[in-house]
């Protein structure tokens, strides 16, 4: 996923319109409309980096090189006080965490 098509996604599924956006990144709403539709070559790293803010996900979610799972995997992983965690055990923590999500649907 490109980090046009998620910064779309990530911005709807927040509940923000383009106006919103732009109003707190200081923009026009005609310039978050061509982020989105991938009409600007390069963005600056300082907008990415606020967009991120924005929208509560780190600058590599945005970018699309990083699911929103991966990172919620990555932070409970960080406040364990113990060695490192294998990918194994990452993706256990996942399916976990998945499972938990599955019972509460069902109450």
């Amino acid at each position: 996923m490109s980090l046009f098509t998620t910064l779309k996604e990530l911005r709807r599924a927040r509940g923000f319109t383009l106006l919103d956006i732009a109003k707190k990144m200081d923009v026009s709403e005609a310039t978050v409309q061509r982020w989105e539709s991938g009409n600007i070559k390069n963005m600056k790293y300082d907008n990415i980096v606020r967009l991120a803010e924005i929208l509560d996900v780190s600058p590599a979610v945005l970018m699309g090189w990083q699911s929103e799972a991966q990172e919620e995997v990555h932070t409970i992983a960080a406040h364990h006080d113990g060695t490192d965690w294998t990918a194994e055990e990452l993706d256990e923590i996942e399916q976990f965490k998945k499972y938990i999500l599955s019972k509460r649907k069902k109450k």
